[in-house]
């Protein structure tokens, strides 16, 4: 039986500008429910931008964002958002940073959150004594505590070593595998994209410009040479290399066409 899938978000022609800059233009996109997206590109492409109008922090210059087929008009309230440092509070300790901005005894939900994240043990630390991976740790359990329907990772590991980055992309995965929350991650790591996403979007000088399907079964293997062929193909999009070598690689190992813009339902439209 065919499965249904159900639209959580869609851009339609989203416009942002900071007069007289044009961030974003004229984004198409439809994301279904529990999906996760990656975000790709190079630094001032629009990337953060895109989540904090996702969010509602800010409000398009023009089209409009629709939350399961209604117009954002304010604060997303069904979003959370996990920036890059995990901005703790530094005279609060771990439980009470965690339950930041809830109203009543949240204790248990707190110590829930935080055995999920593997920091039960850290709940009454201060935050000066976290390393940086358990403080991301704590800021995620911040975010999961009001069980958001979408969450917005905005270069969450971008500060990690590489180990305790690959720990936590791994956490990161095995928390939305079970409970399927929608997911858009901004990262300039491909490889942590394509370890992650089920679809990596580029945005270059504000437009998607790729729409990338991510056909691997999860966990994915980063030795598996169809993933070093994604990972590449990707890269050389943001490289802007010779269109001649594009998708050489992905042929080679699929044995089928890899086309520069796949056919899925989402595209860009000018």
């Amino acid at each position: 039986m065919k499965v249904v899938k159900t639209s959580h978000l869609e851009l339609v022609n989203l416009q942002k500008s900071y007069h007289p800059t044009a961030v974003l233009d004229r984004l198409n996109l439809q994301i279904h429910k529990g999906e996760f997206i990656a975000i790709v590109g190079k630094s001032g492409c629009g990337k953060s931008t895109l989540l904090r109008l996702l969010a509602g922090l800010e409000q398009p210059s023009g089209g409009e964002i629709r939350l399961e087929g209604k117009p954002l008009t304010g604060l997303n309230r069904e979003a959370c958002m996990m920036f890059q440092d995990g901005r703790l509070l530094p005279w609060k300790r771990v439980l009470d940073n965690v339950s930041l901005g809830l109203k009543g005894d949240h204790r248990e939900e707190a110590e829930a959150v935080l055995r999920q994240v593997g920091l039960d043990h850290k709940k009454d630390e201060w935050p000066a004594k976290l390393s940086g991976g358990q403080k991301q740790r704590v800021a995620l359990a911040r975010a999961l505590i009001h069980k958001p329907s979408l969450l917005l990772l905005d270069e969450p590991l971008g500060a990690l070593d590489a180990l305790t980055r690959i720990e936590m992309q791994s956490l990161i995965e095995e928390i939305w595998s079970f409970q399927r929350f929608t997911s858009l991650l901004v990262t300039h790591d491909v490889e942590e994209a394509v370890s992650l996403a089920d679809r990596v979007v580029l945005l270059h000088e504000g437009k998607i410009t790729q729409n990338i399907p991510i056909p691997l079964k999860r966990p994915r293997k980063r030795d598996q040479s169809t993933f070093a062929s994604i990972v590449n193909f990707i890269l050389e999009q943001i490289l802007e290399l010779p269109r001649a070598a594009q998708g050489r690689g992905l042929e080679e190992e699929t044995g089928r066409p890899f086309h520069a813009v796949p056919s899925v339902r989402v595209s860009n439209v000018d």
